[in-house]
C-alpha cells in the first residue's frame, strides 16, 4: 500500500504484543502497556480512535500512536464499562514508550 502509494502511514495492532507503525521511511514496533484484559472487545477501535485524537491535537506521529495504544489498552481493563480520560493520562503518566527500530 506505501510503494503503491495508497496511504502514507500504516498502524497495525498487534495485540498484546504492542503495535507496528510503518512509513516509507522505515518501521517502528512499540511494546504494549501492561494491563490485565478484561475485554478485547472495541480494543482496536480505541486504539484508533486515540491516534486520530492525537494527531488532531498535533501530537509527532509516534506519540500519536502511542496515545492511541493507551486509549487502547485503558479500554482492555473496562471491561463492558467505558473507560474515562483519566483512564489513558494513567497509563501514559511517567511513562516512556520506547519503540524498538525495524527498519
Amino acid at each position: 500500500m506505501l510503494e503503491q502509494g495508497r496511504c502514507e502511514i500504516v498502524v497495525l495492532s498487534l495485540g498484546a504484543r504492542g503495535a507496528l507503525l510503518v512509513t516509507v521511511d522505515g518501521s517502528e514496533r512499540f511494546a504494549a502497556l501492561p494491563v490485565e484484559a478484561r475485554s478485547t472487545v472495541g480494543a482496536g477501535d480505541s486504539m484508533l480512535a486515540g491516534i486520530v485524537l492525537g494527531l488532531r491535537r498535533g501530537l509527532p506521529l509516534r506519540d500519536a500512536v502511542r496515545f492511541g495504544m493507551a486509549a487502547g489498552a485503558a479500554l482492555l481493563g473496562s471491561g463492558t464499562q467505558l473507560y474515562r480520560r483519566s483512564d489513558v493520562e494513567r497509563l501514559c503518566a511517567g511513562r516512556e514508550f520506547l519503540g524498538d527500530v525495524v527498519r
